[in-house]
């Protein structure tokens, strides 16, 4: 299973569609559990979460988001000389 950051959480779920607000209430935590979960950082998040959030978009959907999130993330460090 893949890891995901906490930056990628964001930007996949942001991707795919759907806010923080609904991740929340398919894992059953508050948005604001979700809005920490999701804070800019590169901090790993936990597998249970990288498995819920594949559980909620669909395997398929998932590996595409996340893909495109990535590309978008690395664009975007690149053009401002990302430092982390």
């Amino acid at each position: 299973m893949e890891t995901l950051t906490k930056y990628e959480l964001r930007a996949t779920l942001h991707v795919a569609g759907y806010s923080q607000a609904a991740f929340a209430r398919y894992i059953g935590k508050s948005p604001s559990f979700v809005g920490e979960l999701c804070w800019k950082t590169d901090d790993r998040i936990p597998l249970r979460w990288v498995e819920q959030l594949r559980s909620m978009l669909g395997s398929d959907v998932f590996n595409t988001a996340l893909t495109t999130a990535r590309q978008k993330i690395l664009a975007v460090r690149e053009r401002r000389d990302w430092i982390p």
